[in-house]
């Protein structure tokens, strides 16, 4: 009776894979979500050695191209880990975590400013409710076409102050409305 050879497992080089991310600037989650499979599960087939599917394998080199198969995976007998099949490296006594591949710094583009906060018209509830007549438009498609919930129109409309991204929408929808930026703008602040 001959033995069959133990199965092979697949495994993530990540030591690769954190090499072709830091160059491109993209981020672990990035990676997870073009190839379909949570942060999670991607960090454990980075850190714990888990095999990927045939399928995700595929995704992954499309990811990734132009990586070859051999530099992004690594193969070893069925019922070891990567991190079991290669040998350890090296401790490092500076950090006090021996047996861990250190993590290569990425660096991240710097932080856009936060846009300057859109003032809210003197009047705005009263020229809120002119806006949504002119548009023709009922209270809950007026919402829908900001993209607000209309029960926080219904609160503009009460007189509280739309938040600076509700307010850059209110303007836009008003730029669609013959006379809306106008009457948004104006001075005056109860209407006729």
């Amino acid at each position: 009776m001959s033995r069959r050879p133990a199965p092979i497992r697949v495994h993530l080089k990540s030591e690769a894979v954190w090499a072709v991310l830091n160059r491109r600037g993209w981020s672990q989650s990035e990676m997870a979500r073009a190839v379909g499979v949570s942060p999670a599960y991607l960090s454990k087939l980075l850190r714990e050695g888990r095999a990927p599917s045939p399928r995700l394998r595929e995704r992954l080199l499309e990811f990734l191209q132009p990586i070859e198969f051999d530099d992004l995976f690594e193969m070893s007998p069925s019922g070891m880990t990567a991190a079991q099949a290669l040998p350890s490296p090296p401790p490092n006594p500076s950090d006090g975590k021996a047996n861990q591949l250190p993590r290569p710094v990425r660096e991240r583009p710097p932080r856009s400013p936060r846009p300057a906060e859109i003032p809210v018209p003197k009047g705005f509830p009263w020229k809120l409710k002119a806006l949504k007549e002119r548009s023709g438009e009922s209270w809950f498609r007026f919402a829908q076409r900001l993209r607000a919930d209309p029960r926080q129109v219904a609160r503009w409309r009460k007189g509280v102050k739309p938040s600076g991204p509700a307010m850059l929408a209110v303007f836009r929808l008003a730029s669609e409305i013959p006379g809306g930026v106008t009457l948004l703008l104006s001075d005056r602040d109860r209407l006729e």
